[in-house]
């Protein structure tokens, strides 16, 4: 067997030991038994053909295996926060240590991009880990999952159509996020929207 084949191989081995959680014995693919694999698959072609199988012999290899998965988890927060932007339009929660910037947030809400001065974000994070957000006079509820120094927005709700929301709260009920605003008015959220009336 060629060395350039050898190494590819090797290679593969070493990338799906790196990346893929699984606690399969990779160490017994040595190089007389990767040699082996070879002479047994007797495997006519080029370079290329060679390398194809080599890859699936190594996905059957690691079939069995999976990625670690620990569940259920629960991320959800038993209440809201409610936020003060400074003037800097940085809201810092400390009981869940976070900090994030909310101009770009009021500015999609508003159009006005200092419209977050004086203003208080609520905040509240869902079983499955999405972070609800909304503000007073919002018509929206925005909903952001949590990605590598920042917050992506996953959902935007549109909850009321011509003036935005007064005194709006949000309680964890489970599976769902309540909204109240506007003092009786009140739904249920999860990250793809409102759910229909007697859902929960």
């Amino acid at each position: 067997m060629s060395f350039p084949i050898l190494r590819v191989t090797q290679n593969c081995i070493k990338y799906f030991k790196k990346t893929i959680a699984c606690d399969h014995d990779f160490t017994v693919f040595t190089v007389d038994k990767i040699k082996a694999i070879w002479k047994l698959l007797n495997f006519q072609g080029d370079v290329m053909k060679k390398v194809i199988v080599a890859v699936f012999v190594l996905i059957f290899f690691v079939g069995g295996c999976s990625s670690l998965v620990l569940k259920p988890a629960d991320f959800g927060w038993p209440v809201e926060t409610v936020l003060k932007v400074d003037n800097n339009g940085m809201a810092v929660e400390k009981r869940y240590s976070f900090t994030f910037n909310t101009k770009d947030l009021f500015l999609a809400e508003t159009k006005d991009s200092s419209a977050f001065i004086g203003k208080e974000i609520r905040v509240i994070r869902s079983n499955g880990g999405y972070y609800f957000m909304t503000g007073n006079n919002f018509k929206n509820v925005y909903v952001f999952r949590a990605d590598d120094g920042s917050f992506t927005l996953a959902n935007k709700i549109a909850v009321t159509d011509s003036t935005g929301m007064k005194s709006p709260a949000f309680n964890q009920r489970s599976p769902y996020i309540e909204l109240l605003y506007d003092i009786n008015k009140k739904v249920y959220l999860d990250k793809s929207g409102i759910k229909p009336e007697g859902s929960k």
